[in-house]
C-alpha cells in the first residue's frame, strides 16, 4: 500500500534567491510541509539521499536550459519522484512540460498557497496511484495512460486518460489526500452516476481508491463547463432552450431513480462540442446522510431549502434549473450579491430582476415559467420535470438579451443600458 502523505517533503530546485524566498513564503504557514532548496540539477541526487523527498518542484529556466530540457535532465538522473514545474510563461509551456514527463505545473504569477499545496499533493497522490500494486488490484497505470490536465475544481483535478487496451478516452476526476472530508461525497457521486444511464448525465465507469486518495473514471466529454461556454458567448447563437430541455430530461431520469442533485450549477454542467451542443450533468452526491455544505460559488443556484439545511426534494433541482434558464435568457445570474451572505438572502427572499426587463425578447409564457421556478416556496414551483418540459414545449429559444449583445458588440453598450434601474447599470 502507498504511504500516507502526513508531511510533504518538497525539494525545490531554483537558482534565483527571490524565487526561493517566494516559495518559502507561499508555504510557510503549513505545518505539514518541509522544504529543502538547491540551486542546480546536479545537486538533486545528493539532496534526495540526504533529506528524503516526496516531490521535486522545478524551475524551468535552470542551468541555462530552456523549455522542457530541465525536466528531461532531471528524468535522466533516474530519481523516482514526481516533478512539478514552475513556469512564468503561458500554459502551453506547462503542458509541454507534462508531455515531457512532469506531473503538473504551477504558473509563477499564480503562486497562491492553496493552489500550490493542492497541485503538489495531487501530483504525489497521482504518482503513487499509478504505482499502486498488490495481489488483488491491477495498477492504474497499467490500464490507463494520463494524457493531459483538462480542468481544476475547488478540490479536484480532472485529467484526460486513455485506456491502454481499449484505446478509449475517459476523464479521471481526482481528489487528493488533503480533502478527506470530501471523499465520501465523491464516492457517493460515483455510485449514483454509475447507476444512471442517460445521454444528459455524465456516466461513471470506475472508481479508484488507494490509501487516502480517491478518483473516479468517467466518460470523456469533449466539451467545456457551462460557465465557460456562456462566457465565450456560445449560447447567443445556440438553441440554449433545447439544451435546457436536455438537462430537464436528465434530471427526470435521476429523480425517477430516486436521486436529487442538490448542487446543480454551471460548474456541474458540461456542454459537449458539436454543431448541436449537448449538455450533461455531473457532480451528484451532495445529499448524503450528512449533506455537504454549499460552496459559496454555488449559493446563487441552490434552492433556499438546501442552503438553509432543510429537507430537499426534486423541486430543489427545478429551482437550480430555473437559475440556469434565467442566466441563459438574461445574460446575468438571477441571484448575485456583493457578498455570499447577501446572495444567500436574495435567494431566500426570491428577489431577482424581471426576466422581460432584462430581455424583452423572452415570451411572456417562458418568462412566467422561469419566475415560477425561482420561487422560494417549493410548493409554488412546477411539481416535476414533466410539468416543466410541458411548459417549455411551446417555446423557441428567444433572441439574445441586450446584455449579451453588448458583450459581443461593445460599441452599443452605452445605448443599450440607458435605464433607470441601478441594478441593470451596475457592471457585472
Amino acid at each position: 500500500m502507498p504511504q500516507r502523505i502526513d508531511t510533504l517533503r518538497i525539494l525545490h530546485v531554483d537558482d534565483d534567491e527571490i524565487d526561493q524566498e517566494m516559495v518559502r513564503r507561499c508555504l510557510a504557514r503549513r505545518g505539514d510541509v518541509t522544504i529543502h532548496q538547491v540551486s542546480s540539477i546536479a545537486a538533486i541526487r545528493d539532496a534526495v539521499e540526504l533529506h528524503g523527498s516526496d516531490i521535486v518542484l522545478l524551475d524551468l529556466n535552470l542551468d541555462g536550459l530552456r523549455g522542457t530540457a530541465s525536466v528531461e535532465r532531471v528524468l535522466e538522473l533516474g530519481i523516482d519522484l514526481p516533478i512539478v514545474v514552475v513556469t512564468g510563461m503561458d500554459d502551453a509551456v506547462g503542458l509541454h512540460a507534462i508531455e515531457a514527463g512532469a506531473q503538473d505545473y504551477v504558473p509563477k504569477e499564480d503562486m497562491h498557497p492553496q493552489r500550490v499545496w493542492r497541485t503538489l499533493t495531487h501530483a504525489v497522490a497521482r504518482w503513487r496511484l499509478q504505482r499502486y500494486d498488490d495481489d488483488e488490484t491491477e495498477p492504474f497505470h497499467r490500464r490507463y495512460a494520463i494524457e493531459a490536465v483538462i480542468g481544476r475544481g475547488r478540490a479536484t483535478v480532472a485529467y484526460r486518460v486513455r485506456h491502454r487496451t481499449l484505446q478509449s478516452l475517459h476523464t479521471l476526476k481526482f481528489l487528493g489526500p488533503e480533502d478527506q472530508p470530501r471523499h465520501a461525497r465523491l464516492l457517493r457521486e460515483g455510485r449514483i452516476q454509475a447507476q444512471l444511464n442517460h445521454p444528459h448525465l455524465v456516466r461513471v465507469t470506475d472508481v479508484l481508491t488507494t490509501c487516502r486518495e480517491v478518483g473516479l473514471v468517467l466518460e470523456h466529454v469533449d466539451g467545456v463547463p457551462l460557465r465557460e461556454w456562456m462566457a465565450a458567448g456560445e449560447h447567443v447563437q445556440s438553441d440554449w432552450l433545447d439544451l435546457v430541455r436536455g438537462l430537464a430530461r436528465g434530471l427526470r431520469a435521476a429523480h425517477r431513480a430516486g436521486y436529487v442533485h442538490g448542487d446543480l450549477s454551471p460548474a456541474c454542467v458540461l456542454v459537449e462540442r458539436g454543431t448541436r451542443p449537448v449538455a450533461k450533468i455531473g457532480g451528484f452526491g451532495a445529499l448524503g446522510p450528512t449533506p455537504s455544505p454549499v460552496d459559496d460559488d454555488c449559493l446563487g443556484y441552490v434552492a433556499p431549502e438546501r442552503a438553509a439545511g432543510r429537507d430537499v426534494g426534486p423541486r430543489a433541482d427545478l429551482f437550480s434549473l430555473g437559475c440556469l434558464l434565467f442566466e441563459l435568457a438574461c445574460g446575468t445570474p438571477a441571484f448575485r450579491g456583493a457578498t455570499p451572505g447577501e446572495t444567500r438572502k436574495l435567494v431566500q427572499l426570491g428577489r431577482h430582476a424581471e426576466v422581460q426587463l432584462l430581455n424583452p425578447r423572452v415570451p411572456t409564457g417562458l418568462a412566467r415559467t422561469i419566475e415560477q421556478l425561482l420561487r422560494p416556496d417549493p410548493a409554488q414551483r412546477p411539481p416535476d420535470c414533466d410539468a416543466l418540459l410541458d411548459a417549455l414545449a411551446p417555446h423557441r429559444t428567444p433572441g439574445p438579451s441586450p446584455r449579451d449583445l453588448a458583450a459581443r458588440t461593445p460599441e452599443v453598450t452605452a445605448t443599450v443600458w440607458m435605464g433607470t434601474d441601478p441594478e441593470l447599470q451596475r457592471p457585472q
